[in-house]
């Protein structure tokens, strides 16, 4: 693993965070300021339970027999609405400021909400323990994708989410997008393109998990997922998204608590541990069972923007980020593959302390982690005759359902309102790094312009200033995307 490229890697990451932490307001009050319509009017979205929530506890035959039952014998009693932040900011305050309903006796509930914020909506069972309350989210039902995210500011209207049976870790009625799109400001097919990205958005279960209101502290998690492009594809000529390789996501959980502390875990004064729910593999084909602040710290580092240490014997990295007050833990420069179901748990000196599912928001359509759902940027490098780098392009695409295929994003407005921040950063083979970062909110940059002088990969001519890496990256509701072209993906460079 290469400890070095995974600090770019997440000091680049900590750059787009400290930009949309400082354009962001924490305070959930504020959710969706720029995009409300300053209506201050109330909608209600109602909905029921559909017959699954009633087999769990009753057999088909009693159902035939007796009907649905009464609630007594279903473990969900509240619907809970969580207010999020456009751009999404990890914050406890989230919880605080959520709003709860009972289910009533016979099954249904009505929720009163304010139009001009953000809501993700979570059917809860309040006697589970607190990992396992959430039992699913509910949604609007389509085919190419359910939405489970109401956006504020594009409400305009009560919303019937009709029985909601459940799927999965989601709860709906088929169609029923279709037959609530005139509550919402926006068409079909913008409600679609959303909904694409709104699975991402269950991360907030592990924040729901691992928040402790009375002493304030919580820990997050955090995802960033990496696609590998061979050099040779992108010069003079778009990227294609059907060659792109998955290079695995790498989880960093984040603690903002005073249980554990920079000093504390690198003194070794506690062992802190990450145990995934099944062995992972990495993309080298390496396997781990769990990951230790037990081994000897290879390297420490003092930046501007906090501390961080890693180790390969046992692969753990630290990170300080003095920003925003929080310590982020990780295993090291590690790419999984594989997205285990079930709980990684926290432990210091083998005590839990917090508990986190990372298979709940996978940006993949598929099972087999083939097909990206979110955003991805295609990138062309224009080349001289001298092959000298003359700018980088960007353009954008999602995949359509309906026809199998990636497709360009031409109205970029969605995409500039929920991508955070877009970043470019490249190294040469002197080991130079350049990065710039640009705030999606204010600009949707299309192309950058190289700092200094540069040849395209493989260029034996001269010996700096040549290309060896290029690091194309983007944040979508707090969690990390992007491409990563250097000869590790070469096969054959024009």
């Amino acid at each position: 693993m290469e400890l070095n490229r995974l600090c770019h890697l997440l000091l680049l990451c900590c750059a787009i965070l400290a930009l949309t932490s400082c354009s962001s307001n924490n305070d959930s009050s504020s959710d969706d300021s720029d995009n409300s319509d300053g209506s201050g009017t109330t909608v209600l979205v109602k909905g029921s339970l559909g017959q699954s929530y009633y087999q769990s506890v009753l057999s088909e035959h009693q159902i035939m027999r007796n009907g649905l039952g009464d609630m007594s014998q279903v473990t969900i009693d509240k619907v809970t609405a969580i207010p999020i932040s456009i751009p999404f900011v990890v914050t406890s305050e989230i919880i605080e400021n959520s709003v709860s309903v009972p289910i009533d006796s016979s099954g249904s509930f009505t929720i009163e909400l304010d139009p001009d914020k953000t809501w993700i909506l979570l059917l809860i069972d309040s006697d589970a323990e607190v990992k396992d309350q959430i039992v699913s989210f509910a949604g609007l039902g389509d085919q190419e994708a359910n939405l489970i995210m109401l956006p504020g500011g594009n409400l305009i209207g009560n919303v019937d989410m009709g029985v909601l049976d459940q799927s999965g870790d989601e709860a709906f009625q088929n169609g029923s997008l279709e037959g609530n799109q005139v509550s919402f400001n926006l068409n079909i097919g913008d409600l679609r393109e959303i909904a694409k990205l709104d699975n991402m958005l269950k991360t907030i279960k592990n924040i729901y998990i691992n928040y402790n209101k009375t002493t304030g502290s919580f820990f997050s998690a955090s995802f960033a997922y990496w696609w590998g492009v061979v050099p040779g594809t992108i010069k003079n000529q778009f990227s294609d998204p059907n060659n792109y390789v998955y290079d695995g996501y790498q989880p960093t959980f984040n603690a903002f608590s005073k249980e554990l502390s920079f000093d504390g875990i690198y003194n070794h004064t506690y062992i802190v541990s990450i145990i995934p729910p099944e062995n992972m593999i990495d993309v080298d084909l390496n396997t781990y069972s769990s990951f230790s602040s037990a081994g000897v710290w290879e390297f420490l580092k003092n930046e501007a923007s906090g501390r961080n240490a890693g180790s390969n014997a046992k692969p753990f990295f630290i990170l300080e980020e003095l920003s925003r007050g929080a310590l982020d833990i990780s295993s090291g420069g590690a790419h999984f593959t594989n997205i285990p179901s079930g709980f990684w748990t926290i432990k210091k000196d083998d005590v839990p302390i917090s508990y986190f599912d990372l298979s709940i928001a996978k940006p993949f359509i598929d099972s087999n982690n083939n097909i990206p759902i979110v955003y991805l940027p295609v990138l062309k490098v224009v080349v001289d005759v001298n092959n000298y780098v003359q700018a980088f392009y960007i353009k954008w695409v999602q995949y359509d359902v309906s026809s199998s295929t990636f497709v360009e994003i031409k109205d970029l407005s969605l995409l500039a309102n929920y991508t955070e921040a877009v970043s470019m950063s490249y190294d040469d083979a002197n080991d130079s790094n350049y990065s710039e970062i640009v705030d999606f909110q204010k600009k949707t940059e299309t192309v950058f312009y190289p700092k200094e002088p540069f040849k395209f990969f493989g260029d034996a001519s001269v010996k700096d200033h040549v290309l060896r890496e290029i690091r194309l990256g983007y944040r979508i509701f707090g969690i990390d995307y992007g491409l990563m072209i250097n000869n590790n993906y070469l096969v054959a460079i024009d």
